[in-house]
Parts: C-alpha cells; sequence; structure tokens
C-alpha cells in the first residue's frame, strides 16, 4: 500500500510539473514577445552597433565555419584537423584564446554550424531568447528541488529572473553574459542531490558546463557556490561538524571530477587568463563608491538602469517579498543570510573587484542577486497571498518610506519608480480587494501574476523605449544585416588586391577609423584587434615604443608610424576618402572604392519611383550621395617587407632597455633585439645611425582658459588649447611625445572656491558666481555634490600642414586602464617642414607630464634601410594550418624576422631540426641562422592544450568507473 501510494503521489506531481511547464512556456512566449516588441516594431535586431557587430555576431559567424571545415577535413580528407592559430585575428592569434569567451565551449554558438550565415543574425537572437527560456527552466527545477509547491509564485519568481534588468541590458549588449542564469541554478540543484545522498551527475555536468562555456564567469559561479555551501552547511548542520566535513567532501570530490573534465578548454584558457594584461594592470580601489552610485541603487532595484553594472530592475512584488522575509522571525535564515552577502558586496568596492578576479571593479555578478530574490519571491508567494493586517499595514508603510527615500535621493528619482510603486501597491492591496471582491485564492494569485508581468513589461518599456532609456535604438537595423558584417574599409582593400591579384602574405592597416576586426570579418590579416583576451607580448611591444591608444585589447593600427607599419609587413592602408589622419611615407594612392555603391543606386532608383521622374538633379543626386556613399582611399607600400625578412645585427637587452621609444621605433630598421639570446656581438648604442631629433618650441596659449605651470596644464575652460610653434625638419615625419602622463579631473564649483593655482587668470570668482543663474549654481552644487573623478579625457590635435590625431587618455578610475602615460602621436610626414601643433584638451583639470617634446624622424635613410631588411627573405613561402615553411639562402649570419606575434605554441625547426625561436623586438619572433641553404619550418598548438586533453580523457575514464560501480551497487541493492 506504501509503494502504490508513492507512485500515487510521484505520478500527481509528474502532471503537476507538466502543466507547470506548458504554462511556463506559454506565458515566457507571450512576455518575449511583447518585451521583444520594441525590436519589431522599429526594424532592429538583438545585434548591438557596438560590441555586437564588431565582436558577438562576427565570433558566431567564425565559429559555424570553423566547425564546418572541421566537419569537411574530417569527411572528404578522412583526417581531423582542427586549426589553432589565424592570422586574420589581429595580425594573427590563437583562436581558442581569443574566442572562447565568446563562442568556443558555449553549448548554443556549437549548433551554428547547421545554420547559413545568411540566417545566422535570426540564430543570433533565437539562442539569446533560448539562454533566456532555459534560464527560467532551470529557477523552476530549483524552486521545485528546494521543496517550493506553489506554482504562481514559481511562475512570477521565474517572471522576475529572466526579464530582470541583468538579462534585459544583455539581450542586445552581451548575449554569453546570460548563460551564468542557466548554471548557477543548476549548480544549486546538484548540490541539493549530494546533500540529499543522490547521485552527483548534475552537479559534475553543471560544473563541467560552467567550465567550459566561459571561464570569466566560471571564476564568479565558484565564488558563488562556495558562499551558498558555507552557508547552507551552518544553516542546516551547525551542530554536526562531522556532517559537514562529510558533505563537503563530497561537493568538493564532485566539484574536483567537473573541473578536470573540462580542461581540455580550461588549462589553455587559464593559462591566457593569467597571461592577460588587464590582470596585471593595477587599478584604484576605493573604500566606497561614489556617492552617486549609493543614491541611484533604490531606484535600480526595481526599475532601469545601472552603475557599476550593478543590474537589478526586478520586477514590483520582489520589495515586499524581501520586507515580508525580514518581517518573519526565526525563518528562512538562510535566504537572509545571502541576502545580507549580496548586499554587503553591492556595497563595497573591493568586493566587487574580488567577485572580478581582482581586476577592476565591477558587479557582473549581479546576476546572482537577481536569481536570490526572485526565489525569494517566490518562497514568500504564499505568505504574501495571505497578509494579515498588521504585516499588510508594516509592508505598505515600508514600501511607501522607499518610495519617499527615492523622491529624495537624486539620482533615483526616475519615472520608472513612479510606475514600479504603482505596481507595488496595487499587489499589496489585492488582500483587501480580495475580501470586498470575493476572489478566489487562484483568482487573486492569477491577478497578482499578472501585476508582475505588468511590471516586468513596465521595467521593458523603460528600458528599451524612446521615453526611457530607448535602448533598443543600440540594436543593428534588420535590413543592414545583410550587408553589415563585412568591414566596409577591409572590403574595400580586398576589392583592391584582388584587382592587383596578389599572391603573397600581406597585411593592411588604417587610420584612427578602421574598423576594428575588419580584417577578421574578411579573412585578411591587419593590424586592427578587438578582442576582451589578447596577447600580452603585443601589448608590452605597444606600451614600449608609446603608440597613441590606451585600451590594451583594443587596438587599430601604427598610428601611421612608417617604420612600425613597415615592420609588420603592410601592404595597403585604407582610410575614408576624406580623412585627414597621418598617411605612412613610402604609401601612395591607388586606388578610391565606393563600398555602398549598390546602396546608392538602390536609393537613386527609390527616390526616382517617389518623384515619378526618369532623372533627377545634379542636387538630388549629390544628396544622395551625402547620404549613401562611403568612399575609401586605398594606398600601397611601394617597398613592403614581407612575412620573414633578416637582420645583420642584434641588440642586446641592455641596449634595447636604454633607447627611448622614438629611438626604438628607428632602431629595429637596423637591428633586432633577440630577448634571452646571448650574441658573440651585440650592437651598442653607438653604432646605430640615430638620426631623430628633439626640436625647440614655445608654447601660446590660444585662450586665458589655460596656463603652463610646473610641467601641467591647468584647464579652467573645457576644450582650451596651446599651440606648440617650432621650426620642424623637412622630408620628416613629426611626432608629439609625452612622458608620465597623468589627468586630475575638477568640478567647476572647485575653480570658484578652491585654490587660485586651479585659476591662475581669475576667470571664476564669488562676484561672477553670485552673477550665476539659479539653474546653474544648482547644475554645479551637484556636479560636486557627486563628483567621481574622469574615467578618460581627450587631446585633439592639428598641425600646421592639417593632419590631425587625438589622444584618449584613461585614468586609474576606468575599468580598462592598463597603466599607459607616455604616447607618441604622429602629426604626420611632410615634405616641407611642420612648423606648429595645437593641442585641444577636453575637460576641466591638471594636465601634468614629465617631458613634453617635438620630435622630427627625417626619413632619408629609410628606404635604404629597409631595402637591406628585403635583400634577403624568406622565398617559397607556404602558411598551412598552423604551420609557415619557406627556403633562405645567407651568404653570412643573420637572423630570419617573422612578423608574427610572439607565442610559446610555435615552435621551429630549421633544415628538420628544432631550433630555439627568439622573441624578437618583444612583439615577434627570430631565428639565428647561419650562412648556407636553409628549410625554415614553424608549426603553432595552443599551449597546454595537449596536456588538457590527456587530463580530461582521464578524468572521463574515472567517471565512467565511477558510474558504473555506483550502478552496480545500485542494481545490488
Amino acid at each position: 500500500m506504501d509503494q502504490l501510494h508513492t507512485a500515487i503521489i510521484q505520478k500527481t506531481n509528474r502532471h503537476e510539473k507538466q502543466y507547470y511547464f506548458k504554462m511556463y512556456t506559454t506565458i515566457f512566449i507571450f512576455s518575449a514577445l511583447i518585451i521583444c516588441s520594441w525590436f519589431f516594431f522599429t526594424g532592429r535586431t538583438f545585434i548591438s552597433q557596438g560590441d555586437g557587430i564588431l565582436q558577438h555576431y562576427p565570433a558566431l559567424i567564425y565559429y559555424a565555419e570553423y566547425l564546418k571545415s572541421i566537419v569537411r577535413s574530417l569527411f572528404l580528407d578522412h583526417q581531423l584537423i582542427v586549426p589553432n592559430w589565424d592570422f586574420s585575428i589581429g595580425e594573427g592569434s590563437d583562436i581558442l584564446a581569443t574566442l572562447h569567451y565568446y563562442v568556443i565551449g558555449d553549448p548554443f554558438a556549437f549548433f551554428s554550424v547547421f545554420i547559413p550565415t545568411r540566417y545566422m543574425y535570426l540564430y543570433y537572437e533565437l539562442i539569446i531568447l533560448l539562454r533566456l527560456y532555459l534560464a527560467g527552466i532551470a529557477f523552476s527545477c530549483l524552486c521545485f528541488q528546494t521543496g517550493q509547491r506553489n506554482q504562481y509564485g514559481i511562475l512570477a519568481g521565474s517572471m522576475t529572473y529572466v526579464f530582470c534588468y541583468w538579462a534585459l541590458h544583455n539581450i542586445v549588449s552581451h548575449p554569453y553574459f546570460l548563460n551564468p542564469m542557466l548554471y548557477m541554478p543548476m549548480l544549486i540543484i546538484g548540490i541539493e542531490k549530494i546533500l540529499k545522498k543522490e547521485r552527483p551527475y548534475v552537479f559534475i555536468f553543471s560544473v563541467l558546463l560552467s567550465a567550459v562555456s566561459n571561464f570569466y564567469f566560471f571564476y564568479m559561479l565558484v565564488f558563488i557556490t562556495v558562499i551558498y555551501v558555507i552557508v547552507r552547511m551552518i544553516t542546516s548542520y551547525r551542530n554536526d561538524l562531522k556532517v559537514i566535513v562529510f558533505q563537503v567532501f563530497r561537493i568538493g570530490m564532485a566539484s574536483v571530477l567537473g573541473v578536470l573534465l573540462s580542461s581540455v578548454i580550461l588549462f589553455p584558457i587559464f593559462y591566457t587568463f593569467i597571461s592577460d594584461t588587464r590582470m596585471t594592470s593595477e587599478h584604484v580601489i576605493h573604500l566606497f563608491y561614489p556617492l552617486s552610485y549609493y543614491s541611484s541603487l533604490p531606484a535600480h532595484f526595481l526599475t532601469s538602469g545601472s552603475d557599476y553594472w550593478m543590474c537589478m530592475g526586478f520586477s514590483a512584488p520582489v520589495l515586499p517579498a524581501v520586507f515580508l522575509l525580514f518581517h518573519k522571525k526565526k525563518q528562512y535564515l538562510p535566504l537572509k543570510i545571502l541576502f545580507f552577502i549580496c548586499v554587503l558586496i553591492a556595497l563595497f568596492p573591493f568586493l566587487g573587484h574580488a567577485m572580478n578576479g581582482f581586476s577592476y571593479v565591477t558587479n557582473r555578478w549581479s546576476w546572482a542577486f537577481a536569481l536570490l530574490c526572485a526565489y525569494i519571491l517566490s518562497a514568500m508567494w504564499p505568505s504574501l497571498m495571505q497578509l494579515k493586517h498588521k504585516e499588510l499595514t508594516f509592508l505598505i508603510m515600508l514600501s511607501l518610506v522607499y518610495f519617499i527615500a527615492c523622491i529624495l535621493l537624486e539620482y533615483s528619482r526616475k519615472s520608472g519608480v513612479f510606475t514600479a510603486i504603482i505596481f507595488v501597491l496595487f499587489f499589496l492591496l489585492l488582500s483587501p480587494i480580495e475580501k470586498e471582491a470575493r476572489l478566489s485564492f487562484a483568482g487573486k494569485q492569477k491577478i497578482a501574476l499578472l501585476l508582475v508581468i505588468t511590471s516586468i513589461f513596465s521595467n521593458s518599456f523603460w528600458t528599451y523605449s524612446s521615453e526611457g532609456d530607448n535602448y533598443a535604438a543600440d540594436g543593428m537595423q534588420t535590413s543592414q544585416m545583410k550587408n553589415e558584417y563585412l568591414s566596409i574599409d577591409a572590403a574595400a582593400v580586398n576589392q583592391t588586391a584582388q584587382a592587383e591579384e596578389i599572391n603573397n602574405f600581406w597585411r593592411f592597416s588604417g587610420g584612427n577609423d578602421l574598423h576594428c576586426n575588419g580584417g577578421f570579418k574578411t579573412g585578411l590579416s591587419s593590424t586592427s584587434f578587438y578582442w576582451t583576451l589578447s596577447n600580452p607580448n603585443i601589448a608590452d611591444f605597444r606600451k614600449e615604443i608609446s603608440i597613441n591608444e590606451g585600451v590594451a585589447f583594443n587596438y587599430l593600427g601604427y598610428d601611421a608610424r612608417t617604420a612600425l607599419i613597415a615592420l609588420a609587413s603592410v601592404l595597403y592602408y585604407v582610410m575614408p576618402e576624406q580623412e585627414t589622419s597621418p598617411i605612412p611615407y613610402g604609401f601612395n594612392h591607388i586606388n578610391t572604392v565606393d563600398v555602398n555603391h549598390k546602396n546608392l543606386q538602390a536609393a537613386i532608383n527609390s527616390m526616382k519611383k517617389e518623384l515619378q521622374t526618369e532623372t533627377l538633379t545634379e542636387e538630388q543626386i549629390k544628396a544622395l550621395e551625402n547620404a549613401y556613399s562611403e568612399s575609401f582611399s586605398v594606398y600601397r607600400n611601394d617597398i613592403p617587407l614581407p612575412l620573414a625578412y633578416t637582420y645583420n645585427n642584434v641588440l642586446s637587452e641592455e641596449t634595447w632597455n636604454n633607447l627611448t621609444a622614438a629611438e626604438k621605433q628607428e632602431a629595429m630598421l637596423q637591428a633586432v633585439y633577440l630577448k634571452d639570446y646571448a650574441s658573440v656581438s651585440d650592437c651598442k648604442k653607438s653604432e646605430l645611425n640615430l638620426i631623430n631629433q628633439k626640436i625647440d618650441y614655445t608654447i601660446i596659449a590660444e585662450n586665458e582658459g589655460i596656463s603652463l605651470q610646473e610641467n601641467a596644464f591647468f584647464v579652467t575652460a573645457p576644450n582650451s588649447s596651446v599651440t606648440l610653434e617650432f621650426d620642424g625638419l623637412s622630408n620628416s615625419e613629426t611626432y608629439l611625445s609625452i612622458h608620465n602622463l597623468s589627468f586630475t579631473g575638477k568640478p567647476e564649483y572647485d575653480l570658484y572656491f578652491k585654490d587660485a593655482k586651479d585659476n591662475p587668470h581669475s576667470l571664476y570668482s564669488k562676484t561672477l558666481w553670485n552673477a550665476e543663474s539659479y539653474s546653474n549654481k544648482e547644475a554645479m552644487r551637484k556636479e560636486k555634490r557627486f563628483w567621481k573623478q574622469n574615467l578618460r579625457t581627450e587631446l585633439n590635435l592639428i598641425s600646421s600642414i592639417g593632419v590631425n590625431n587625438n589622444l584618449t587618455y584613461d585614468t586609474e578610475e576606468y575599468s580598462w586602464y592598463n597603466d599607459r602615460h607616455d604616447f607618441i602621436l604622429n602629426m604626420g610626414y611632410s615634405d616641407d617642414k611642420i612648423t606648429s601643433i595645437t593641442i585641444s584638451f577636453s575637460d576641466i583639470g591638471i594636465y601634468s607630464f614629465d617631458s613634453l617634446e617635438v620630435i622630427c624622424q627625417p626619413m632619408e635613410h629609410y628606404v635604404a634601410q629597409i631595402s637591406e631588411l628585403r635583400k634577403d627573405v624568406m622565398e617559397n613561402v607556404i602558411i598551412g594550418t598552423d604551420s609557415v615553411t619557406g627556403t633562405i639562402t645567407l651568404d653570412k649570419p643573420k637572423v630570419l624576422c617573422f612578423s608574427i606575434p610572439y607565442s610559446i605554441g610555435w615552435s621551429a625547426k630549421v633544415d628538420g631540426e628544432e631550433t630555439p625561436l627568439y622573441q624578437a623586438n618583444t612583439m615577434y619572433m627570430g631565428i639565428p641562422l647561419n650562412a648556407g641553404e636553409h628549410v625554415i619550418s614553424l608549426q603553432y598548438a595552443t599551449p597546454f592544450l595537449k596536456e588538457g586533453f590527456y587530463v580530461s580523457c582521464a578524468s572521463l575514464f574515472l567517471l565512467i568507473i565511477y558510474v558504473i560501480m555506483s550502478e552496480r551497487k545500485k542494481h545490488i541493492q
């Protein structure tokens, strides 16, 4: 009878869950359609105009083609060929290390292999919604696993969870940021099963899936899982240390097995992470956040918006649910502790710093807070549906206090808050209304659930609509997706190269408007790179030569500095037709390409049809050309260097380190620096023919908003400027060199009342303050009250020949600060003398520096130096899958330098014998060779991939043995 009773209960529960998941699916589809309608009605996609089109979408398309190439080689060539390196990722990069952060390991991205490229944008959107749907399924299963039974409450919690602001924001911003919303509930379910002495398979699989999907979020998942286990042990087994040790041991062993199974991806990615430049950059960690952050937190709890990635935006009933949780004494202790821990982490920057792998301060763990708050809503739901009079009064009073606090706090005074508080009050007033209207308990719950969903719709309105944050407008237009995947400047270069029938290896570069990852999208090698994980050797090199950039993982080129462009084997240089940034010496204009010609022609035909005419006037055609035409000028290097060229001389480490950035640039045309190479006869600095010159100048302030005091510009008016006048050199590139630049911003209020040193021309005074309008005074007081240091500032420069350049300087407060303070800005090449550089400073504050120099680099020896590097080069070059081979004949010992970014994954053979491969000029690779004929072979393998594969295989073997033994034991029992 007991077995029959148990079977009946199990069958009933199964039917109830089936009904629940049908209801959940229906509500999810309906809600998703309403929430995403802002995109549908405006013809937008989920692919953002920023990282979406530059990184996420190209990565998905690349990954699909990558997987297809593996399948083709397996079935057509009967070989398993898995490429590890691709020259189209910047100047060349590891595929796994670069793309794991976006697609490799993500189970949702894997099935892109079956999707044609023309439909990929639809698949991109589909898997975003699928991630959210499955996150809600996982949340529901967690509720059932932990004893929640009220299906309306679980539905309310699941909708709150999957459509919180973290989800609404990352639908457009970073789609893979949604993955931890799925993995965290799965991990907790796995832990709960282990605690109930069930099989650990769910937990092992969840750990494996989390680890291979994204190492960045895996770190956070581990951190949060550890917190959960500690709280669970303390609150459930506080007086039984033996049980705690036993349970922790079981969870720990399952965790280790899951991690070891993921080693094939985890080992190489862990190596990449610890090598990444962002992990080594030191960030300023304040004791507290800026006042504006705390002022905004109450509003952000229930509506759109975030600061430092503290994304909440929960449905309105979460507020009374949290209040009720803490009103119930001696109950729900684990939830209270976890909520307190989350609030604590949110309040202090150091804890956000710790949650982000001790990198920059951010709250990208806030999806876990969403999980907790949604669960609290589900847990409190039965009580919220049966509130006593005192409880109702208590919740209404606290809700009104919250509302008043939002009104009083400057950054919480948002329209969305007013909407949210109305939903809160309606939700709470259901209890008295129920009695008056004689609603059934089920009817009351349905209305309450409807209020939850409507509250979510309200948040989506304030997030996506033009009346709110207008975030939907950040999505690419659907009509663009058929032709916007290819970078237009890269397409112009590709078209030119095809016309010239270039067969040798080459790269392209460009100015400040070069499209990020353009080469990646077209299969061309370029100097453009924008991916989260980057080769640290490239970042070190660019820092050594003071390249004009701030973010180490996002760079475009070499600021048109001729020597650097040449050493990178650049053949083509591309710029918008009207661009005024510098062009490298020795590059001549060969083509102008209108890459948008088809769209222009379509627009002309459309206008003819609209006006019902056969011809358009010149003015009408000109207007359409201005709107639709996108023309690019393509320049060709007259004397390009190939992929591998040779040096006669070697620089010692001491000599290299004693050179300035400008001197290193010139020295690399004459000798190569090989790290850790003991040369018989090193080239000394005195033996180098360094002819760059520092030029004396005078400074003229263009207005009274700026002054120079003790190696610092004091700027008291935005966009103030100074001009450096000098007598430059002809036939030279001219640079502005800034050493040890730093910036401290100032609120405008301080200029009226602080140290006169900050206001040298007395442009601000108490008398002038009294003359200001009330609104201006209030704006300045608000800026002062909520002051936080500038994240970035800009210096805009223009030379006497009309060449523009700009420097974006990142302060220590910036998330991606990488400790760059030395910069060389190229102000252009000219046959005649450049005689002035005007610098405009964008922000009020103090711009200090150790030195500000004008440097001229004569080009008189450049052609001869490049010709010498081209004299003996590798021939018969074949670039295969993860390999480069060729031959070279030398009449004396030389160093063969490859313009391939250095990585320990590369190995070399000379004439079939393994030989050391040195780090050349910090960034590239070099092999010392003796005189004679040589066959050169380079081979690449992702570092630690092989070791990780062996560990994964061994771990899988152990898991299989464990499963067999466990099932056999179960069968015997």
